[in-house]
């Protein structure tokens, strides 16, 4: 939808029927949310990024368990 915009002023215009386009078509802040959630898990990058995530994150607690007895044996 295009909406008339003013470039000295700022103000928008709008023709008959444009602000019921707007109201209609505007998402709740939730919905935004949940939208941008789904744009996001979506993205192969992020979804790759995850999978390192959480590798790393087992290498890091593994590494955690078998250094254990490191932390008992130094000040």
């Amino acid at each position: 939808m295009n909406v008339d915009e003013c470039y000295k002023c700022g103000g928008f215009f709008l023709d008959p029927g444009e602000l019921k386009v707007v109201r209609d078509s505007f998402m709740s802040e939730q919905e935004c949310e949940e939208y941008a959630q789904k744009l996001i898990e979506g993205d192969p990058v992020y979804q790759e990024a995850q999978k390192d995530l959480e590798k790393y994150s087992h290498r890091t607690e593994a590494i955690r368990k078998y250094t254990r007895f490191l932390r008992r044996i130094l000040p």
